[in-house]
């Protein structure tokens, strides 16, 4: 017999409900969630009408979602059945595929992901505390072939409990065993903005070298990158903060809930952000990380205060103009020697500086600055430019 929420969204479905947006297929019932623009089908035993949804879902244009919500094998009788996962590869509006609290690692996993693998125009994969022992191969195999693929998230996902020599218990991490084969699957994933595998216990340095390898590529399009709660160490986070000298993307970073940083770490941090050795160094700092969340009170304020302009040429001007006091020898960067025509030039450069009203007070400091240097180290021609006897151009 079917319930009334199941035979309610079974009609939603079939009408082809504009409202209804997101489908939740679950083995209980949560209140409410068959209201709005999410619709509940609830599995309780192997005869659950999943084949009606299925024939339903093949032609219905509004669901952009679906969720699979603490599912196992049992719930489906070992799989689920074929009319359903046909309906699911016909329909072309889900962009969006979330497991969460899923035995992902039988036939329930693999014909889910392999369904997707197949269809391939997911934007969004979501994988939260599910048991992974089994599906690793075919999770990495849906998102090697959805090439449309914008966020990912790995979240709190393990494998079984194991006995080690010891006969104590320790997680299998079945993520961090994995990583290095699913940075791989995504590196070719050139429309991938979001990656969050957080809430994972443990992320090896084997595994930061992957993540730093990604980052390090040209290709990559990653702008949010969260690994809170893996018990990331010193080690692993320098490789990480070592890539983001060469990566042009990353705005944000997420790493509390690792093991505590040391002040060398911390140290590290800030110099890629903003190297103040020198003029150079400050140049070719990391102008893009605008958001380091950790247990530290780093970074310094300016930092990612500067990073958020979007122009980031004038975020490097606006560090050299905060951190540095330019004096002649300096200021030969920014002009063709100690002529005439440097003046202007090294105004107009002061000028284009500044990223918002915050900083304009300092930027019309360092002009006054240098047009003083100037005006000491060449008098006469700052005589000759006032009385017009020379063109300023």
């Amino acid at each position: 017999m079917i319930t009334s929420y199941n035979r309610d969204t079974l009609v939603r479905v079939q009408k082809d409900d504009p409202t209804l947006r997101v489908l939740r297929i679950s083995s209980i019932k949560t209140p409410n969630l068959n209201l709005g623009d999410v619709g509940c089908f609830v599995v309780i035993s192997p005869d659950s009408h999943l084949e009606s949804l299925g024939d339903r879902i093949s032609s219905n244009t509004s669901i952009e979602c679906i969720i699979f919500d603490r599912l196992t094998s049992e719930h489906v009788g070992g799989d689920l059945p074929r009319r359903f996962l046909e309906g699911l590869m016909k329909n072309g509006s889900i962009r969006k595929l979330k497991l969460v609290q899923c035995d992902l690692s039988g036939a329930l996993g693999s014909s889910i992901l392999e369904t997707y693998e197949e269809r391939g125009k997911l934007t969004s994969i979501a994988v939260r505390s599910c048991h992974l022992d089994g599906g690793v191969d075919a999770l990495i195999s849906a998102i090697a072939s959805n090439s449309f693929l914008q966020r990912i998230c790995l979240k709190n996902c393990r494998g079984r409990l194991r006995f080690n020599h010891e006969i104590s218990l320790v997680m299998n991490h079945i993520l961090d065993e994995s990583l290095a084969a699913i940075v791989q699957s995504i590196e070719n994933l050139d429309r991938l903005i979001e990656l969050d595998i957080g809430h994972n216990d443990y992320i090896s340095v084997q595994s930061c070298r992957s993540l730093a390898s990604l980052l390090s590529r040209p290709e990559c399009n990653l702008l949010t990158l969260k690994l809170e709660n893996n018990s990331i160490n010193d080690e692993g986070s320098r490789l990480i903060a070592n890539s983001l000298r060469r990566n042009e993307r990353l705005s944000e970073l997420i790493l509390y809930g690792n093991q505590t940083f040391s002040s060398e770490m911390v140290h590290n941090f800030e110099q890629i952000t903003c190297n103040t050795s020198s003029i150079a160094d400050t140049h070719s700092s990391n102008h893009h990380l605008e958001t380091f969340v950790s247990f530290h009170s780093w970074p310094k304020p300016e930092c990612l205060r500067f990073n958020s302009c979007p122009d980031k040429r004038k975020v490097a001007k606006s560090k050299i103009l905060h951190f540095h006091d330019l004096n002649m020898d300096e200021l030969r960067l920014f002009g063709e020697g100690l002529g005439l025509k440097m003046l202007p030039v090294v105004i107009a450069w002061f000028d284009a500086a500044a990223c918002g009203r915050e900083h304009d007070g300092l930027v019309n400091k360092r002009r006054l600055s240098a047009t003083y240097q100037f005006i000491k180290a060449l008098p006469m021609h700052a005589v000759h430019v006032a009385q017009g006897s020379v063109n300023p151009k």
